[in-house]
């Protein structure tokens, strides 16, 4: 008739909730990194240099890449460069635009990072580019991870996410 109250069942729901939180929190932390990555791929680019980092984007390789070419046909020799930069800070303030929300719990936040990042790697596919796909599922395993633990949140507190 009456409930007896369990410290102990309490404590795990608590343990529980805290461990999804934190799983929920570093696959939106993903969002800033491939933002981050992608960003430092673009300078190394704009000062000739000729190293990517895998976790970044692969549209930002393909517009940098797209800048030389405009550059190589062209006399036009900074343009193409600050063209692409702009571009691809925009697409980086994007995927942080996503990791911020992703990271308030969001779960559509989750859901169009994931089908941003996994169309990303699409590219990679073109390109036979074995090691940046293994990174993109990599990435993506983590992201999904993060949609899972905040979707088990939203439905133990709805009222705290959407």
């Amino acid at each position: 008739m009456f409930e007896q109250y369990n410290p102990s069942e309490q404590n795990s729901a608590q343990e529980d909730n805290l461990q999804l939180q934190s799983q929920a929190k570093s696959g939106a932390n993903w969002f800033y990194w491939i933002a981050g990555a992608s960003i430092v791929n673009t300078i190394i680019f704009l000062f000739g240099g000729n190293l990517n980092f895998i976790v970044g984007l692969g549209i930002v390789q393909v517009i940098n890449g797209v800048a030389i070419l405009i550059e190589g046909q062209t006399d036009a020799t900074t343009a193409p460069k600050v063209g692409a930069l702009l571009v691809n800070l925009a697409i980086s303030a994007v995927f942080v635009t996503i990791g911020y929300f992703a990271g308030k719990v969001m779960i559509w936040a989750f859901i169009v990072g994931i089908v941003f990042y996994a169309l990303d790697g699409i590219i990679f596919f073109l390109f036979d580019d074995l090691l940046s796909i293994g990174f993109h599922v990599f990435a993506l395993f983590f992201l999904v991870r993060g949609f899972l633990a905040a979707n088990k949140l939203r439905k133990i507190e709805p009222s705290t996410t959407a």
